[in-house]
């Protein structure tokens, strides 16, 4: 499997997309923190939320603009989680 493109910001991760056989996912590394009911959170320790799109039709470029502007605002420093043990 190839490995996933990562986004960052000032070293830390905030978004990446995943290419699966019925999907394409898409993942915000603070998206539990975005407030968007569209977004299933995933762990909890890195408070992650994704949605899953099976079809171009899916996107909506709004929805898409404001989470990406959310991610400048609500971002965890994960570039020293693990120095600091969570």
């Amino acid at each position: 499997m190839a490995p996933h493109p990562v986004w960052l910001l000032k070293g830390n991760p905030i978004a990446c997309c995943s290419r699966r056989k019925p999907c394409i996912w898409l993942i915000f590394w603070s998206g539990a923190g975005f407030d968007d009911p569209e977004l299933k959170v995933g762990t909890v320790k890195f408070k992650d939320a994704s949605i899953r799109y099976t079809d171009v039709g899916q996107v909506n470029t709004s929805d898409l603009k404001r989470r990406l502007k959310k991610v400048r605002s609500i971002q965890l420093d994960y570039a020293n989680i693990y120095k600091r043990k969570g």
